[in-house]
């Protein structure tokens, strides 16, 4: 795992559409990158996914570790997918089933309840010590965060849906 955001770690990150979020961690401030390559999402969640893909791959996976401020480069984001659908999860809804649904195209890239998404809202509320602050800063953050999700991986991918955790509803104004 290479740390870091020196020019040379962004640069790679920016030229390798295949690395996305795995993990944020508020406290340190740090997003965890995992180089998923063409690997299609077929699973009904974001973290089954990565595990399939990583069994799949054995142990052969690139990873970095950059701050959370890496979000504010806009050519991270420059050929990634705009969201098509959001998907609210509440239990016993059938959004899980909706997400694998979408998935089983490959024309859909489906990131469903995806564990950056939900962590980045603790960065934004100081671990919930504070409210949430509709800053523009914020707003860019969360933005490139979906949006990084969605870089354009596959050239079979038209559309992005993502699926939300149910507490995720809570952050939104």
């Amino acid at each position: 795992m290479r740390n870091g955001t020196d020019q040379s770690v962004l640069s790679e990150l920016i030229a390798n559409t295949g690395f996305l979020p795995v993990s944020v961690d508020p406290l340190k401030r740090t997003i965890a990158w995992l180089d998923f390559g063409r690997y299609h999402f077929y699973e009904g969640f974001f973290h089954r996914s990565a595990k399939v893909f990583e069994a799949l791959k054995k142990g052969e996976i690139k990873t970095f570790l950059t701050g959370i401020d890496v979000l504010d480069e806009g050519a991270l984001v420059a050929d990634s997918i705009y969201p098509t659908g959001f998907i609210f999860h509440a239990g016993r809804s059938g959004s899980t089933m909706l997400s694998k649904v979408l998935a089983r195209s490959r024309e859909n890239h489906v990131i469903s309840e995806a564990g950056p998404m939900n962590s980045i809202w603790s960065f934004f509320t100081d671990n919930g010590q504070l409210p949430i602050q509709a800053t523009d800063s914020n707003k860019k953050i969360y933005r490139n965060l979906l949006l990084t999700m969605s870089r354009h991986r596959c050239k079979t991918h038209k559309r992005y849906f993502i699926k939300f955790t149910s507490f995720n509803i809570l952050f939104f104004d």
